[in-house]
C-alpha cells in the first residue's frame, strides 16, 4: 500500500526561497503542495526571474483561485493560505512571514519555515548532509532571517522536525 504524501500549504516567499536555494524540485517531489490563488498571482509576475518556471510547475496545485480572504496585518497570500489550511487542505503550512507565523503559533497551526526544510528533508533521508548544509547556507544568504530565527532553526531538536517529514 502506498503512503499518501503529506499536504503542505505554502506561501509565495517560501516557494521563491526554495527555488533560489535549489530545493524547490525536491520539495515538490516530497510533498503534495497546495497554494492559494492569491499566492499563484504573487508568483505570476512576468518580470521576476524564475516566475515562469514557478507558475508553470504550480498551476495544477492552486485551490480557491478567486478567494480573497484577509487577516489583520497580513498580505493576501498568507491570509488565503491560512484559510486553506483551516479548510482542511493541508497537514501543515510552509511560510516565511513573521505575522503569519505568529498567527499560526497563536492558533496551534503546525508550520515550518523554509530554513527548517533542509533539516527536515535530511532527517527524512531525502537529501544528504552536504546538500542540507549547502541549501541551508543558500537560504540564509537569500532569506531575510534574523539571527534569532537562524539560531532557532539550528537549535531545533531533530525530534520536533519529525512532525514535518514527508
Amino acid at each position: 500500500m502506498l503512503k499518501s504524501q503529506r499536504r503542505v500549504v505554502a506561501d509565495s516567499s517560501s516557494l521563491i526561497l526554495l527555488q533560489k536555494s535549489l530545493l524547490f524540485h525536491t520539495f515538490l517531489r516530497s510533498y503534495s503542495v497546495i497554494i492559494a490563488g492569491s499566492v499563484y498571482e504573487e508568483l505570476n509576475v512576468p518580470q521576476k526571474k524564475g516566475a515562469g518556471e514557478l507558475v508553470g510547475l504550480l498551476h495544477d496545485v492552486v485551490k480557491n483561485p478567486l478567494a480573497k480572504h484577509r487577516l489583520a496585518g497580513m498580505g493576501a497570500g498568507e491570509s488565503c493560505s491560512i484559510h486553506l489550511y483551516n479548510e482542511g487542505y493541508g497537514d501543515f503550512m510552509l511560510l516565511d512571514d513573521r505575522k503569519a507565523a505568529n498567527y499560526c503559533k497563536a492558533g496551534n497551526i503546525p508550520f515550518a519555515n523554509s530554513l527548517l526544510l533542509p533539516r527536515i528533508l535530511y532527517g527524512a533521508a531525502i537529501i544528504d548532509e552536504g546538500r542540507c548544509r549547502l541549501v541551508t547556507n543558500n537560504l540564509i544568504e537569500d532569506g531575510y532571517y534574523s539571527e534569532r530565527i537562524i539560531a532557532m532553526a539550528g537549535d531545533m531538536p531533530a525530534e520536533r522536525l519529525k512532525d514535518f517529514f514527508p
